[in-house]
């Protein structure tokens, strides 16, 4: 979806590696475009070299992400990259009576808004803005900074 003017060679302006160094939720629409972008694998590598912590406790979240993989368009898992499927994919999950998961699983949030499938498509936008509601209050992503020359293309590393 990233629509910016960055080109293939092209160097990463101060501003989006402030962003990537700063934002508290890595929200990636999967889709094939996506899995196969070298810039999207770096962001999603230097986003996952963030530490999360536990605003409550103030202790690392462990295994906790800020990064939530949702299906846009639905793709062939054998063309999604290791770093995208160590991740586990965000689910709309406990919304009653609209069979959500598999429509979302099927279509993506593409297709559903596409398709005019009007409960499905905002129960699992309502769902995802709760999750990131969620992770939001409950944990803190610490800022880091980066160079453009940090960050690697963890797409492109197992060979798709």
């Amino acid at each position: 979806m990233d629509r910016s003017s960055i080109r293939f060679g092209s160097h990463w302006s101060g501003e989006l590696l402030a962003a990537l160094g700063t934002c508290q939720v890595f929200v990636a629409l999967l889709s094939g475009p996506y899995a196969s972008c070298h810039w999207c694998g770096m962001e999603w590598h230097g986003f996952s070299q963030r530490a999360v912590v536990h605003k409550q406790r103030g202790t690392s979240a462990g295994h906790q992400t800020p990064i939530f993989p949702v299906i846009w368009a639905p793709f062939p898992t054998d063309l999604t990259p290791l770093a995208i499927r160590k991740v586990q994919n965000f689910s709309p999950s406990g919304m009653p009576g609209l069979d959500l998961v598999a429509k979302y699983e099927k279509f993506g949030v593409l297709g559903l808004m596409q398709m005019q499938r009007r409960s499905a498509y905002h129960a699992t936008v309502w769902a995802l803005a709760q999750s990131i509601a969620d992770f939001y209050h409950a944990h803190r992503v610490e800022p880091m900074s980066f160079s453009e020359e940090e960050l690697r293309d963890v797409f492109g590393e197992d060979g798709l």
